[in-house]
């Protein structure tokens, strides 16, 4: 408990050197161990829920949750994660960039409202994943 909210805590893999290979393992990493905590709270009910991305696997149990309990998603945004690998070069094949694409707009598509930490963020996010649907 921390100032009377309950923290469930999710131990993940965290890569020495940073490759775009490493990194996924890192992200899935973490989903899998999140996974624990979100089975715990299944159950009970919730007006809201925030979910703060990157990690990329992060909005699949929200997204889940949100189908089965029929609550608002507020997808918060720090970061463009697919978009941030390309140009970094840590993930070179384009169809895993693809397949990884197709998760972040589906991800956003599920959410009741999107947030971002800057206006740039969020214009980037309207020009890449809202405008051309």
């Amino acid at each position: 408990m921390i100032s009377g909210v309950t923290v469930y805590r999710s131990p993940f893999y965290v890569p020495h050197n940073v490759t775009g290979y490493t990194r996924l393992i890192h992200d899935f990493s973490f989903m899998l161990s999140s996974g624990v905590n979100w089975t715990r709270v299944l159950m009970k009910k919730y007006d809201a829920m925030v979910c703060v991305y990157p990690p990329l696997p992060i909005g699949i149990f929200p997204s889940i949750f949100q189908y089965l309990r029929n609550i608002p998603l507020i997808f918060h945004i720090q970061d463009l994660q697919v978009d941030a690998a390309r140009q970094l070069g840590l993930i070179r094949r384009e169809e895993v960039l693809k397949v990884l694409g197709w998760m972040e707009k589906y991800f956003m598509k599920k959410a009741t409202r999107i947030t971002t930490l800057t206006e740039g963020m969020r214009h980037k996010v309207i020009i890449n994943y809202f405008l051309y649907l």
